[in-house]
Protein backbone atom coordinates (compact mmCIF):
# COMPACT_ATOMS: atom_id res chain seq x y z
CA UNK A 1 0.00 0.00 0.00
CA UNK A 2 1.22 3.52 -0.59
CA UNK A 3 -0.47 6.90 0.43
CA UNK A 4 -1.69 9.16 -2.52
CA UNK A 5 -0.06 12.64 -1.37
CA UNK A 6 -2.30 14.43 -3.84
CA UNK A 7 -5.98 13.50 -2.07
CA UNK A 8 -7.29 11.84 1.18
CA UNK A 9 -6.72 8.59 -0.04
CA UNK A 10 -5.34 5.06 -0.18
CA UNK A 11 -4.21 2.18 -2.94
CA UNK A 12 -3.13 -0.90 -2.16
CA UNK A 13 -1.10 -2.31 -4.78
CA UNK A 14 0.10 -6.24 -5.66
CA UNK A 15 3.05 -6.74 -8.10
CA UNK A 16 2.47 -3.62 -8.96
CA UNK A 17 -1.28 -3.46 -10.14
CA UNK A 18 -3.73 -1.85 -7.98
CA UNK A 19 -6.45 -4.02 -6.09
CA UNK A 20 -7.73 -1.51 -4.13
CA UNK A 21 -8.80 1.89 -2.66
CA UNK A 22 -9.99 3.57 0.25
CA UNK A 23 -11.68 7.45 0.06
CA UNK A 24 -11.97 10.13 2.18
CA UNK A 25 -13.92 13.07 1.93
CA UNK A 26 -12.52 15.15 4.88
CA UNK A 27 -9.70 14.55 7.35
CA UNK A 28 -11.91 12.79 9.54
CA UNK A 29 -15.20 11.33 7.08
CA UNK A 30 -14.30 8.04 6.02
CA UNK A 31 -15.18 7.08 2.31
CA UNK A 32 -16.39 4.63 -0.10
CA UNK A 33 -13.69 1.11 0.07
CA UNK A 34 -13.39 -0.69 -3.09
CA UNK A 35 -11.48 -4.14 -3.15
CA UNK A 36 -10.94 -5.91 -6.55
CA UNK A 37 -13.29 -9.06 -6.50
CA UNK A 38 -10.12 -11.60 -7.33
CA UNK A 39 -8.70 -9.80 -4.30
CA UNK A 40 -11.30 -10.03 -1.55
CA UNK A 41 -11.44 -12.28 1.47
CA UNK A 42 -7.77 -11.16 1.56
CA UNK A 43 -8.11 -9.07 4.52
CA UNK A 44 -7.12 -5.83 1.95
CA UNK A 45 -9.80 -3.46 3.15
CA UNK A 46 -8.98 -3.95 6.85
CA UNK A 47 -5.81 -2.78 6.13
CA UNK A 48 -6.82 -0.17 4.74
CA UNK A 49 -8.99 0.95 7.18
CA UNK A 50 -6.91 0.62 9.94
CA UNK A 51 -3.85 2.51 7.76
CA UNK A 52 -6.48 5.08 7.47
CA UNK A 53 -7.50 5.52 10.49
CA UNK A 54 -3.77 5.45 11.52
CA UNK A 55 -2.99 8.48 9.16
CA UNK A 56 -5.90 10.23 10.60
CA UNK A 57 -4.48 10.01 14.26
CA UNK A 58 -5.49 9.26 17.62
CA UNK A 59 -7.21 12.89 17.97
CA UNK A 60 -9.50 12.67 14.96
CA UNK A 61 -12.67 10.85 15.16
CA UNK A 62 -13.70 9.44 11.89
CA UNK A 63 -17.44 8.62 11.05
CA UNK A 64 -18.26 6.80 8.26
CA UNK A 65 -22.33 7.47 6.30
CA UNK A 66 -23.94 3.73 4.95
CA UNK A 67 -26.72 4.06 3.33
CA UNK A 68 -29.50 1.64 5.20
CA UNK A 69 -29.79 -0.31 1.56
CA UNK A 70 -26.02 -0.96 1.67
CA UNK A 71 -26.35 -4.38 4.08
CA UNK A 72 -23.25 -6.35 3.35
CA UNK A 73 -21.24 -2.39 3.85
CA UNK A 74 -23.42 -2.38 7.34
CA UNK A 75 -22.18 -6.41 7.83
CA UNK A 76 -19.46 -5.44 7.56
CA UNK A 77 -18.63 -2.33 9.28
CA UNK A 78 -20.46 -4.24 12.66
CA UNK A 79 -18.20 -7.18 12.25
CA UNK A 80 -14.83 -4.62 12.52
CA UNK A 81 -17.01 -3.15 15.85
CA UNK A 82 -16.98 0.29 15.14
CA UNK A 83 -19.92 1.85 16.72
CA UNK A 84 -23.22 3.06 15.17
CA UNK A 85 -25.76 5.90 15.83
CA UNK A 86 -29.14 5.71 15.10
CA UNK A 87 -29.33 9.38 15.00
CA UNK A 88 -28.00 11.31 11.52
CA UNK A 89 -26.98 15.32 11.31
CA UNK A 90 -26.39 16.79 8.04
CA UNK A 91 -24.84 20.22 7.77
CA UNK A 92 -24.55 21.83 4.26
CA UNK A 93 -21.84 24.34 3.58
CA UNK A 94 -23.63 28.10 2.53
CA UNK A 95 -21.21 30.79 0.81
CA UNK A 96 -23.09 33.25 2.12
Amino acid sequence: MRRIKDAPALLAMHNGHPVGFFLTHSVSELGPVFIDPLYRGMNIAQLLYARMLFELGPSNRAVMFVFTSNIASQTYIERMSCPKTDETIVWFWNDN
